[in-house]
Protein backbone atom coordinates (compact mmCIF):
# COMPACT_ATOMS: atom_id res chain seq x y z
CA UNK A 1 0.00 0.00 0.00
CA UNK A 2 1.36 3.41 -0.29
CA UNK A 3 0.59 6.85 0.23
CA UNK A 4 1.47 10.19 0.84
CA UNK A 5 2.82 13.50 -0.86
CA UNK A 6 5.52 12.13 -2.92
CA UNK A 7 3.49 9.35 -4.57
CA UNK A 8 1.17 11.88 -5.38
CA UNK A 9 3.87 13.80 -7.04
CA UNK A 10 5.47 10.89 -9.12
CA UNK A 11 1.84 10.17 -9.89
CA UNK A 12 1.24 13.64 -11.35
CA UNK A 13 4.48 13.28 -13.34
CA UNK A 14 3.66 9.94 -14.97
CA UNK A 15 0.21 11.33 -15.92
CA UNK A 16 1.99 14.35 -17.67
CA UNK A 17 5.08 12.78 -18.99
CA UNK A 18 3.98 10.60 -22.14
CA UNK A 19 5.77 7.01 -22.25
CA UNK A 20 8.90 6.87 -24.00
CA UNK A 21 8.00 2.55 -24.37
CA UNK A 22 6.02 3.20 -28.04
CA UNK A 23 8.32 6.22 -29.04
CA UNK A 24 10.20 5.29 -31.92
CA UNK A 25 13.75 4.74 -32.04
CA UNK A 26 14.60 4.53 -35.75
CA UNK A 27 16.42 7.86 -35.30
CA UNK A 28 19.38 6.53 -33.60
CA UNK A 29 19.62 3.07 -35.52
CA UNK A 30 22.61 2.79 -37.44
CA UNK A 31 21.32 2.28 -40.86
CA UNK A 32 19.50 5.98 -41.17
CA UNK A 33 22.73 7.06 -40.33
CA UNK A 34 24.23 5.34 -43.39
CA UNK A 35 21.15 5.96 -46.02
CA UNK A 36 21.84 9.74 -44.78
CA UNK A 37 25.51 9.48 -45.71
CA UNK A 38 24.18 8.10 -49.02
CA UNK A 39 21.78 10.91 -49.45
CA UNK A 40 24.81 13.25 -49.06
CA UNK A 41 26.78 11.82 -51.43
CA UNK A 42 23.96 11.96 -53.58
CA UNK A 43 23.18 15.52 -53.38
CA UNK A 44 27.08 15.85 -53.72
CA UNK A 45 27.04 13.85 -57.19
CA UNK A 46 24.02 15.42 -58.14
CA UNK A 47 25.52 19.02 -57.89
CA UNK A 48 28.57 18.35 -59.61
CA UNK A 49 26.99 16.32 -62.42
CA UNK A 50 24.45 19.19 -62.92
CA UNK A 51 27.46 21.91 -62.71
CA UNK A 52 29.39 19.99 -65.16
CA UNK A 53 26.23 19.93 -67.42
CA UNK A 54 25.89 23.79 -66.95
CA UNK A 55 29.55 24.33 -67.92
CA UNK A 56 29.80 22.19 -70.90
CA UNK A 57 26.64 23.29 -72.34
CA UNK A 58 27.92 26.38 -72.23
CA UNK A 59 31.39 25.74 -73.62
CA UNK A 60 29.87 23.88 -76.40
CA UNK A 61 27.02 26.95 -77.33
CA UNK A 62 30.27 29.35 -76.90
CA UNK A 63 32.33 27.16 -79.06
CA UNK A 64 29.27 26.92 -81.66
CA UNK A 65 28.90 30.66 -81.80
CA UNK A 66 32.70 31.12 -82.02
CA UNK A 67 32.28 28.67 -85.38
CA UNK A 68 29.55 30.62 -86.97
CA UNK A 69 31.02 34.00 -86.47
CA UNK A 70 34.28 32.83 -88.06
CA UNK A 71 32.21 31.26 -90.98
CA UNK A 72 29.80 33.78 -91.21
CA UNK A 73 32.78 36.31 -91.22
CA UNK A 74 34.39 34.37 -93.67
CA UNK A 75 31.44 33.88 -96.46
CA UNK A 76 31.14 37.77 -96.02
CA UNK A 77 34.91 38.48 -97.04
CA UNK A 78 34.64 36.07 -99.75
CA UNK A 79 31.55 37.57 -101.09
CA UNK A 80 33.26 41.07 -101.19
CA UNK A 81 36.22 39.84 -102.83
CA UNK A 82 34.30 38.10 -105.27
CA UNK A 83 32.61 41.32 -105.86
CA UNK A 84 36.01 42.85 -106.21
CA UNK A 85 37.58 41.00 -108.56
CA UNK A 86 34.71 40.39 -110.67
CA UNK A 87 33.78 44.27 -111.05
CA UNK A 88 37.49 44.80 -112.11
CA UNK A 89 37.28 41.81 -114.49
CA UNK A 90 34.00 43.27 -115.85
CA UNK A 91 35.13 46.45 -116.72
CA UNK A 92 38.78 45.44 -118.27
CA UNK A 93 36.83 43.16 -120.42
CA UNK A 94 34.48 45.94 -122.14
CA UNK A 95 35.41 46.14 -125.77
CA UNK A 96 36.31 49.83 -125.93
CA UNK A 97 37.70 50.10 -122.64
CA UNK A 98 40.24 47.07 -123.40
CA UNK A 99 41.09 48.82 -127.10
CA UNK A 100 42.05 51.80 -125.72
CA UNK A 101 44.06 50.91 -122.25
CA UNK A 102 45.97 48.25 -125.08
CA UNK A 103 46.64 50.99 -127.00
CA UNK A 104 48.29 53.23 -124.46
CA UNK A 105 50.13 50.32 -122.54
CA UNK A 106 51.47 49.57 -126.31
CA UNK A 107 54.09 52.37 -126.30
CA UNK A 108 55.05 51.58 -122.72
CA UNK A 109 58.69 51.59 -123.28
CA UNK A 110 58.77 55.21 -124.90
CA UNK A 111 56.39 56.79 -122.01
CA UNK A 112 57.54 59.74 -120.59
CA UNK A 113 55.89 60.47 -117.27
CA UNK A 114 55.20 63.58 -115.04
CA UNK A 115 52.77 63.64 -111.93
CA UNK A 116 52.17 67.40 -112.79
CA UNK A 117 51.44 66.48 -116.34
CA UNK A 118 50.06 62.56 -116.34
CA UNK A 119 48.71 60.92 -119.23
CA UNK A 120 45.15 61.72 -120.01
CA UNK A 121 42.46 59.42 -120.03
CA UNK A 122 39.53 59.40 -122.98
CA UNK A 123 36.37 60.97 -121.33
CA UNK A 124 34.48 57.04 -121.58
CA UNK A 125 37.94 55.41 -120.50
CA UNK A 126 37.76 57.90 -117.57
CA UNK A 127 34.28 58.11 -116.79
CA UNK A 128 33.89 54.12 -116.92
CA UNK A 129 36.89 53.90 -114.45
CA UNK A 130 35.10 56.20 -111.90
CA UNK A 131 31.88 54.21 -112.00
CA UNK A 132 33.64 51.17 -111.27
CA UNK A 133 36.00 52.93 -108.53
CA UNK A 134 32.49 54.41 -107.40
CA UNK A 135 30.91 50.75 -107.75
CA UNK A 136 33.92 49.12 -106.31
CA UNK A 137 33.53 51.93 -103.31
CA UNK A 138 37.13 52.65 -104.55
CA UNK A 139 39.60 55.45 -103.22
CA UNK A 140 41.46 55.72 -106.35
CA UNK A 141 42.37 53.49 -109.21
CA UNK A 142 45.28 53.03 -111.09
CA UNK A 143 47.13 51.68 -114.94
CA UNK A 144 50.24 49.69 -114.50
CA UNK A 145 52.63 48.70 -117.53
CA UNK A 146 53.87 44.82 -117.60
CA UNK A 147 56.73 45.98 -115.32
CA UNK A 148 53.72 47.08 -112.03
CA UNK A 149 55.21 51.05 -112.87
CA UNK A 150 51.88 53.34 -112.28
CA UNK A 151 51.46 55.14 -115.46
CA UNK A 152 48.44 56.39 -114.95
CA UNK A 153 45.98 57.03 -111.47
CA UNK A 154 43.29 59.22 -109.96
CA UNK A 155 45.79 59.53 -107.09
CA UNK A 156 48.39 61.34 -108.88
CA UNK A 157 50.99 60.52 -106.20
CA UNK A 158 51.12 57.28 -107.40
CA UNK A 159 52.08 57.95 -110.85
CA UNK A 160 55.47 56.74 -111.77
CA UNK A 161 55.92 54.48 -109.04
CA UNK A 162 56.77 50.69 -109.01
CA UNK A 163 54.87 48.85 -106.74
CA UNK A 164 56.61 47.23 -103.99
CA UNK A 165 58.78 44.03 -104.84
CA UNK A 166 56.55 41.56 -102.50
CA UNK A 167 53.81 42.39 -105.06
CA UNK A 168 55.75 40.61 -107.38
CA UNK A 169 53.79 36.94 -107.13
CA UNK A 170 50.89 39.04 -107.71
CA UNK A 171 51.63 40.32 -110.42
CA UNK A 172 53.00 37.12 -112.00
CA UNK A 173 49.28 35.56 -111.42
CA UNK A 174 47.75 38.93 -112.99
CA UNK A 175 50.28 38.18 -116.31
CA UNK A 176 49.00 34.97 -116.22
CA UNK A 177 45.54 36.53 -117.24
CA UNK A 178 43.89 35.85 -113.21
CA UNK A 179 42.55 38.63 -111.44
CA UNK A 180 43.76 38.82 -107.99
CA UNK A 181 43.19 40.58 -104.81
CA UNK A 182 45.79 42.05 -102.60
CA UNK A 183 45.31 42.38 -98.59
CA UNK A 184 46.74 45.06 -96.21
CA UNK A 185 49.99 44.80 -95.72
CA UNK A 186 52.92 47.31 -94.51
CA UNK A 187 54.22 46.53 -97.63
CA UNK A 188 51.44 47.39 -99.68
CA UNK A 189 50.44 50.94 -98.52
CA UNK A 190 50.42 53.23 -101.21
CA UNK A 191 52.79 55.82 -99.43
CA UNK A 192 55.64 53.12 -99.22
CA UNK A 193 55.55 52.17 -102.98
CA UNK A 194 58.50 53.81 -104.19
CA UNK A 195 59.21 55.74 -107.37
CA UNK A 196 60.83 54.15 -110.44
CA UNK A 197 64.21 56.20 -110.05
CA UNK A 198 64.88 54.47 -106.67
CA UNK A 199 64.65 56.76 -104.74
CA UNK A 200 63.39 56.71 -100.84
CA UNK A 201 59.31 57.33 -100.91
CA UNK A 202 58.43 59.69 -98.04
CA UNK A 203 56.48 57.15 -95.09
CA UNK A 204 52.98 59.03 -94.57
CA UNK A 205 52.24 57.01 -91.72
CA UNK A 206 48.78 58.87 -91.05
CA UNK A 207 47.73 57.23 -94.46
CA UNK A 208 45.69 53.96 -94.35
CA UNK A 209 46.10 50.83 -95.62
CA UNK A 210 44.56 49.84 -98.71
CA UNK A 211 42.95 46.20 -100.15
CA UNK A 212 44.14 46.21 -103.91
CA UNK A 213 42.12 44.28 -106.77
CA UNK A 214 44.22 44.26 -109.91
CA UNK A 215 42.86 43.07 -113.44
CA UNK A 216 44.92 42.24 -116.81
CA UNK A 217 44.79 44.00 -119.69
CA UNK A 218 44.92 42.12 -122.73
CA UNK A 219 45.27 43.05 -126.59
CA UNK A 220 43.61 41.75 -129.32
CA UNK A 221 45.79 38.65 -129.47
CA UNK A 222 44.90 37.80 -125.97
CA UNK A 223 48.37 39.17 -124.34
CA UNK A 224 48.06 40.45 -121.19
CA UNK A 225 49.76 43.78 -121.79
CA UNK A 226 49.34 45.18 -118.41
CA UNK A 227 46.55 46.15 -115.40
CA UNK A 228 44.37 48.37 -114.00
CA UNK A 229 43.72 48.17 -109.80
CA UNK A 230 42.07 49.88 -107.68
CA UNK A 231 42.80 50.63 -104.14
CA UNK A 232 40.07 50.16 -101.57
CA UNK A 233 40.13 51.71 -97.96
CA UNK A 234 41.14 48.43 -95.80
CA UNK A 235 39.44 49.98 -92.45
CA UNK A 236 36.11 51.11 -93.94
CA UNK A 237 36.49 47.72 -96.02
CA UNK A 238 36.24 45.45 -93.08
CA UNK A 239 34.38 47.54 -90.82
CA UNK A 240 31.51 46.71 -92.91
CA UNK A 241 32.91 43.14 -93.73
CA UNK A 242 33.09 42.02 -89.92
CA UNK A 243 31.02 44.51 -87.72
CA UNK A 244 33.53 45.22 -84.59
CA UNK A 245 30.74 43.42 -82.23
CA UNK A 246 29.99 39.90 -83.11
CA UNK A 247 27.25 37.42 -82.48
CA UNK A 248 27.90 38.24 -78.66
CA UNK A 249 27.48 41.84 -78.48
CA UNK A 250 30.33 41.58 -75.84
CA UNK A 251 33.50 40.94 -78.27
CA UNK A 252 34.82 41.74 -81.68
CA UNK A 253 35.80 39.87 -85.26
CA UNK A 254 39.12 41.45 -86.89
CA UNK A 255 41.45 40.44 -89.26
CA UNK A 256 45.25 39.63 -89.09
CA UNK A 257 48.15 39.06 -91.19
CA UNK A 258 50.21 35.90 -90.50
CA UNK A 259 52.54 38.30 -88.68
CA UNK A 260 50.19 39.08 -86.58
CA UNK A 261 49.56 42.72 -87.44
CA UNK A 262 45.97 43.69 -87.37
CA UNK A 263 44.73 44.35 -90.66
CA UNK A 264 41.12 45.57 -89.25
CA UNK A 265 39.67 48.29 -86.82
CA UNK A 266 39.35 47.93 -83.22
CA UNK A 267 36.97 48.30 -80.31
CA UNK A 268 39.54 49.23 -77.62
CA UNK A 269 41.49 51.69 -80.04
CA UNK A 270 41.01 54.01 -77.40
CA UNK A 271 42.16 52.04 -74.30
CA UNK A 272 45.30 51.47 -76.65
CA UNK A 273 45.95 54.74 -77.34
CA UNK A 274 45.76 56.06 -73.78
CA UNK A 275 48.43 53.56 -72.89
CA UNK A 276 50.31 54.49 -75.72
CA UNK A 277 49.99 51.13 -77.58
CA UNK A 278 48.79 53.54 -80.47
CA UNK A 279 49.58 56.58 -81.43
CA UNK A 280 47.23 59.55 -81.46
CA UNK A 281 47.80 60.07 -85.40
CA UNK A 282 47.60 56.56 -85.97
CA UNK A 283 44.16 54.03 -86.34
CA UNK A 284 44.69 50.29 -85.46
CA UNK A 285 45.12 48.52 -89.10
CA UNK A 286 48.90 47.75 -89.55
CA UNK A 287 49.80 49.64 -86.17
CA UNK A 288 48.67 47.24 -83.38
CA UNK A 289 50.91 43.96 -83.53
CA UNK A 290 48.29 41.38 -81.51
CA UNK A 291 51.00 40.78 -78.63
CA UNK A 292 50.22 39.81 -74.85
CA UNK A 293 50.88 43.01 -73.16
CA UNK A 294 51.68 41.16 -70.32
CA UNK A 295 48.94 42.08 -67.51
CA UNK A 296 45.21 42.03 -66.95
CA UNK A 297 43.37 44.05 -66.73
CA UNK A 298 45.33 46.35 -68.60
CA UNK A 299 44.97 49.77 -66.44
CA UNK A 300 48.54 51.03 -65.76
CA UNK A 301 50.97 52.33 -68.65
CA UNK A 302 53.64 51.69 -66.12
CA UNK A 303 53.72 47.98 -65.86
CA UNK A 304 54.16 47.59 -69.90
CA UNK A 305 56.44 45.43 -71.07
CA UNK A 306 58.24 46.55 -74.06
CA UNK A 307 57.19 45.62 -77.25
CA UNK A 308 60.19 43.22 -78.51
CA UNK A 309 59.26 41.48 -74.73
CA UNK A 310 55.93 41.01 -75.64
CA UNK A 311 54.67 37.70 -76.76
CA UNK A 312 52.13 36.72 -79.34
CA UNK A 313 48.81 36.23 -78.01
CA UNK A 314 47.73 32.35 -77.80
CA UNK A 315 45.10 33.45 -80.94
CA UNK A 316 47.84 35.56 -83.10
CA UNK A 317 50.22 32.26 -82.31
CA UNK A 318 47.44 29.46 -83.22
CA UNK A 319 47.06 31.85 -86.55
CA UNK A 320 50.92 32.16 -87.33
CA UNK A 321 51.20 28.10 -87.24
CA UNK A 322 47.93 27.69 -89.45
CA UNK A 323 49.42 30.49 -91.96
CA UNK A 324 52.55 28.62 -91.90
CA UNK A 325 50.67 25.42 -92.76
CA UNK A 326 48.30 26.81 -95.00
CA UNK A 327 45.50 25.36 -92.80
CA UNK A 328 42.00 26.60 -93.26
CA UNK A 329 40.30 25.00 -90.49
CA UNK A 330 38.68 26.75 -87.72
CA UNK A 331 40.29 26.58 -84.36
CA UNK A 332 38.64 27.40 -81.39
CA UNK A 333 40.45 28.46 -77.99
CA UNK A 334 38.02 27.49 -74.84
CA UNK A 335 40.50 28.11 -72.65
CA UNK A 336 40.86 31.85 -71.56
CA UNK A 337 43.66 34.14 -72.39
CA UNK A 338 45.25 37.56 -72.84
CA UNK A 339 44.26 39.05 -76.14
CA UNK A 340 46.24 42.20 -77.33
CA UNK A 341 44.40 44.73 -74.68
CA UNK A 342 45.40 42.47 -71.70
CA UNK A 343 41.91 41.23 -71.34
CA UNK A 344 40.79 37.87 -70.45
CA UNK A 345 39.05 36.17 -73.51
CA UNK A 346 38.03 32.87 -75.15
CA UNK A 347 38.44 33.02 -79.23
CA UNK A 348 38.72 31.67 -81.93
CA UNK A 349 41.07 31.64 -85.57
CA UNK A 350 40.64 30.77 -89.35
CA UNK A 351 43.22 31.62 -91.48
CA UNK A 352 42.02 32.05 -95.42
CA UNK A 353 45.15 30.98 -97.68
CA UNK A 354 42.70 32.21 -100.71
CA UNK A 355 43.43 36.23 -99.36
CA UNK A 356 46.45 35.80 -96.89
CA UNK A 357 45.20 37.02 -93.80
CA UNK A 358 43.32 35.43 -91.34
CA UNK A 359 40.35 36.19 -89.16
CA UNK A 360 40.24 36.30 -85.07
CA UNK A 361 36.74 36.03 -83.11
CA UNK A 362 37.26 36.92 -79.65
CA UNK A 363 34.88 37.37 -76.47
CA UNK A 364 35.24 38.36 -73.45
CA UNK A 365 35.73 35.16 -71.05
CA UNK A 366 33.89 36.57 -67.82
CA UNK A 367 31.03 37.94 -70.34
CA UNK A 368 30.63 34.77 -71.98
CA UNK A 369 30.62 32.73 -68.45
CA UNK A 370 28.08 35.29 -66.69
CA UNK A 371 25.40 32.69 -67.05
CA UNK A 372 26.82 30.01 -66.04
CA UNK A 373 28.61 31.47 -62.82
CA UNK A 374 24.43 32.92 -62.11
CA UNK A 375 23.64 29.25 -62.54
CA UNK A 376 26.20 27.59 -60.53
CA UNK A 377 25.81 30.51 -57.82
CA UNK A 378 22.27 29.36 -57.51
CA UNK A 379 22.85 25.29 -57.70
CA UNK A 380 25.60 26.43 -54.61
CA UNK A 381 22.81 28.60 -53.03
CA UNK A 382 20.20 25.35 -52.83
CA UNK A 383 23.13 22.94 -52.08
CA UNK A 384 23.70 25.61 -48.52
CA UNK A 385 20.14 25.51 -48.11
CA UNK A 386 20.01 21.46 -48.35
CA UNK A 387 23.08 21.31 -46.04
CA UNK A 388 21.26 23.70 -43.72
CA UNK A 389 18.52 21.94 -43.55
CA UNK A 390 20.36 18.47 -43.06
CA UNK A 391 22.59 19.71 -40.58
CA UNK A 392 19.14 21.26 -38.40
CA UNK A 393 17.47 17.41 -39.53
CA UNK A 394 20.77 16.00 -37.67
CA UNK A 395 20.39 18.39 -34.85
CA UNK A 396 17.05 17.63 -34.16
CA UNK A 397 17.60 13.74 -34.04
CA UNK A 398 20.16 14.19 -31.57
CA UNK A 399 17.82 16.48 -29.85
CA UNK A 400 15.45 13.75 -29.95
CA UNK A 401 17.62 11.30 -28.30
CA UNK A 402 18.62 13.03 -25.49
CA UNK A 403 14.96 13.43 -24.50
CA UNK A 404 14.17 9.77 -25.15
CA UNK A 405 17.21 8.86 -22.60
CA UNK A 406 15.24 11.92 -20.57
CA UNK A 407 12.03 9.89 -20.82
CA UNK A 408 13.24 6.84 -20.33
CA UNK A 409 15.05 7.66 -17.46
CA UNK A 410 12.19 9.50 -15.70
CA UNK A 411 9.65 6.37 -16.70
CA UNK A 412 12.60 4.35 -14.68
CA UNK A 413 11.91 6.62 -11.84
CA UNK A 414 8.14 6.58 -12.27
CA UNK A 415 8.62 2.34 -11.86
CA UNK A 416 10.42 2.22 -8.68
CA UNK A 417 8.81 3.78 -6.24
CA UNK A 418 10.79 2.97 -2.42
CA UNK A 419 10.36 -0.67 -1.85
CA UNK A 420 7.43 -1.09 -4.25
CA UNK A 421 8.20 -1.61 -8.17
CA UNK A 422 5.52 -0.75 -10.14
CA UNK A 423 4.44 -3.45 -12.86
CA UNK A 424 1.50 -2.36 -14.64
CA UNK A 425 -1.87 -0.29 -14.53
CA UNK A 426 -4.97 -2.26 -12.87
CA UNK A 427 -7.54 0.53 -12.58
CA UNK A 428 -8.63 3.85 -11.60
CA UNK A 429 -11.17 5.78 -9.71
CA UNK A 430 -12.42 9.32 -8.63
CA UNK A 431 -9.57 9.76 -6.66
CA UNK A 432 -6.63 7.94 -8.32
CA UNK A 433 -4.74 5.17 -10.24
CA UNK A 434 -4.07 1.94 -8.94
CA UNK A 435 -1.28 0.02 -9.97
CA UNK A 436 0.08 -3.87 -9.29
CA UNK A 437 3.46 -3.56 -7.76
CA UNK A 438 6.00 -5.84 -6.49
CA UNK A 439 7.25 -5.10 -2.93
CA UNK A 440 11.28 -5.59 -2.89
CA UNK A 441 11.58 -6.45 0.79
CA UNK A 442 8.31 -8.91 1.53
CA UNK A 443 8.76 -10.23 -2.21
CA UNK A 444 5.37 -10.38 -2.85
CA UNK A 445 3.11 -8.53 -4.97
CA UNK A 446 0.28 -5.52 -3.59
CA UNK A 447 -1.49 -3.28 -5.30
CA UNK A 448 -0.76 0.18 -4.73
CA UNK A 449 -2.77 3.07 -5.29
CA UNK A 450 -1.44 6.78 -6.09
CA UNK A 451 -3.97 9.81 -5.74
CA UNK A 452 -4.69 12.22 -7.70
CA UNK A 453 -5.20 15.38 -5.27
CA UNK A 454 -2.06 17.27 -3.98
CA UNK A 455 -1.15 17.49 -0.03
CA UNK A 456 -3.10 20.68 0.37
CA UNK A 457 -6.40 18.68 0.06
CA UNK A 458 -7.14 17.63 3.39
CA UNK A 459 -10.42 16.22 2.85
CA UNK A 460 -8.88 13.81 0.06
CA UNK A 461 -5.95 13.12 2.28
CA UNK A 462 -8.40 12.10 5.35
CA UNK A 463 -10.60 10.08 2.98
CA UNK A 464 -7.33 8.06 1.88
CA UNK A 465 -6.24 7.67 5.10
CA UNK A 466 -9.47 5.88 6.02
CA UNK A 467 -9.18 3.87 2.69
CA UNK A 468 -6.53 2.25 4.26
CA UNK A 469 -7.78 1.63 7.29
CA UNK A 470 -10.22 -0.24 6.29
CA UNK A 471 -8.51 -2.23 3.89
CA UNK A 472 -5.55 -2.80 6.86
CA UNK A 473 -8.80 -4.56 8.82
CA UNK A 474 -9.26 -7.23 5.72
CA UNK A 475 -8.30 -10.55 5.98
CA UNK A 476 -7.04 -13.09 3.22
CA UNK A 477 -8.66 -16.50 4.22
Amino acid sequence: MGGGNPMEKLAEQSQTIPSAAGRPNWLVRSWFWLVALLLVVAVLALAWWTQHTITTTVERQIRDGLTSTLEASHHAARVWFEAQQNGAAQFVNQRDVQDQLAALLSDWPSVELDQTDPLELSASVADSLQLTQTHLQASHYMLFDPTGRCIVSSDRDMVDKHCPLQWAEYFEMVAGGRTVVIPPDPSNRHDTVHPANGAEANRDQTRTPNIYVIAPVENAQQQVVGSVGFAADAANSFRRLFPVRNDFQWGETYAASAQAIMLSPSIYEPQLRSLGLLDESLSAPLNVPITDPGQQPLLDRAQLQSNQERPLTRAAAELALAASTSDSNIRILAQPYRNYCGIDVVGGVRWLPEYRFGLITEISHEQAYAATRELQSGLWSLLALLAIAFFGFLFEAKLSRTVLSRLKSTERKLEKMGQYELLEKIGQGGMGEVYRAHHSTLRRETAVKICRSGPDDTTATIRFQREVQAASQLNNP
